[in-house]
């Protein structure tokens, strides 16, 4: 799965696919482009190197975070409709496979490492993981 910004593409590529999906509010304009990519056929290279620094901004629903509450889950219903066959991101198990990073490694590392600082926003992460997990599970029974 695709799950960053962090990527460059030729003007023309992108010009050719679209560019990114404005409707997009908060999120999934860059994974909207990267299926768009794949799904065109056009090779790829994955960069292990690379890296992209973000100016910073907190996840907590106070101080300069400008995405909306539930955003994570909107933005990916919005993907799946306008996508309703990219069953790598409709998949609960990948989300169960997120919540387990969340639960064993993320855990250690916030408790252990950063001294419980952040745990609050890797709860809130948890609890949006598992209300995704959910609502795709409910999706996929219908």
């Amino acid at each position: 799965m695709f799950w960053t910004s962090n990527l460059c593409v030729n003007r023309s590529t992108f010009e050719e696919l679209g560019g990114f999906d404005e409707t997009f509010e908060v999120a999934y304009e860059d994974v909207d482009f990267a299926y768009r990519v794949k799904k065109a056929g056009k090779q790829t290279h994955f960069v292990k190197a690379a890296a992209a620094c973000h100016p910073w901004r907190t996840l907590r629903q106070e101080g300069n975070n400008w995405k909306p509450k539930g955003f994570e889950l909107k933005e990916l219903l919005f993907f799946l409709e306008k996508h309703p066959n990219a069953d790598e991101h409709a998949c609960p198990t990948v989300y169960l496979r997120h919540l387990f990073r969340m639960l064993t490694r993320d855990l250690v590392t916030c408790a252990f490492k950063f001294k419980g600082r952040g745990i609050d926003v890797l709860w809130a992460q948890m609890k949006v993981t598992i209300i995704v997990i959910f609502t795709l599970s409910r999706i996929r029974l219908e």
